[in-house]
C-alpha cells in the first residue's frame, strides 16, 4: 500500500498548546465562581472547545446563563491573548518538506473552529505546511467519530488505507481508527491512554521518517 496522505492533528500535535488551553479553561470557570477546580480541569481533548464546554458547565453544576458557546469564544480570546508562549512541535516543519518533496499529502485536520486553526497557521506561518485544512465547522460530527479523517482523505484523493494520522488525544486516535487510518501518537495531554490504540508513539517529529510512516501501511 502506497501512502498518499498524512494527516495532522493541529492542537497538542503540530503545537505544543495543551497547558495554555487548560488554564484558558480553568480562567474561565474561575470567573464563573468556580475556585475548587484543579489546576487542570479535566476536559477531553481533542473533542472542541464548545463541546468541552458542555461537559464541564454539567460535571461542574455552573450556575450561568452563558452558553456553552460564549464561553467557547471566552477561553479562544484567552488563548489567543497568549499565543506568543505556544511552540511548534520540533521536528514539524522538516517532516512537511520531507512529505511534500515526494508527494504526499499533508493535511491538517482539527476539531478547532476554522477561525482558530487559520489564526494558528497564519501566526505561526504555517502555510505552506498544509494542502489542506480540514475543521470542526466542516463536518457534522467531530472526534472521536471519523468524520473529519474521512473528508481529509477525500480531499487528499486517497484511500483510508492510504493515510497515517498523527494525533495526540484519545478522541483523535479513536476517529482515526474508525476511519480505517494508521495512526502515530504523540506524547501529549492524553499520554498515556491515547497510544494504547496507535500503531506507533513518538514524542517529536524528528523521530519520524517517511520509511517509518510507509512501515506503518
Amino acid at each position: 500500500m502506497d501512502l498518499k496522505a498524512v494527516i495532522f492533528d493541529l492542537n497538542g500535535t503540530v503545537i505544543v498548546d495543551e497547558e495554555l488551553y487548560d488554564e484558558a479553561f480553568s480562567e474561565v470557570l474561575r470567573g464563573l465562581g468556580v475556585t475548587a477546580t484543579l489546576q487542570k480541569p479535566v476536559k477531553e481533548a481533542g473533542i472542541g472547545t464548545t463541546e468541552n464546554w458542555e461537559k464541564l458547565l454539567q460535571k461542574y453544576g455552573v450556575p450561568t446563563r452563558k452558553s456553552p458557546e460564549v464561553l467557547s469564544r471566552e477561553t479562544d480570546e484567552i488563548y489567543k491573548k497568549r499565543l506568543g508562549e505556544v511552540a511548534i512541535r520540533r521536528g514539524f516543519r522538516e517532516l512537511s518538506g520531507e512529505l511534500k518533496g515526494v508527494g504526499v499529502a499533508r493535511i491538517l485536520a482539527t476539531s478547532n473552529s476554522t477561525e482558530m486553526a487559520n489564526l494558528v497557521i497564519h501566526f505561526f506561518d504555517l502555510h505552506g505546511c498544509f494542502d489542506e485544512v480540514v475543521t470542526g465547522d466542516h463536518v457534522k460530527k467531530k472526534k472521536p467519530e471519523p468524520d473529519i479523517f474521512l473528508l481529509a482523505a477525500k480531499k487528499a484523493g486517497a484511500e483510508p488505507a492510504e493515510c497515517v494520522v498523527i494525533e495526540d488525544a484519545l478522541s483523535g486516535v479513536k476517529a482515526a481508527c474508525k476511519a480505517g487510518m494508521r495512526v502515530v501518537g504523540v506524547q501529549g495531554e492524553d499520554y498515556p491512554k491515547a497510544v494504547g490504540k496507535a500503531d506507533l508513539v513518538i514524542s517529536s517529529f524528528d523521530e519520524l521518517t517517511i520509511e517509518k510512516l510507509r512501515g506503518l501501511l
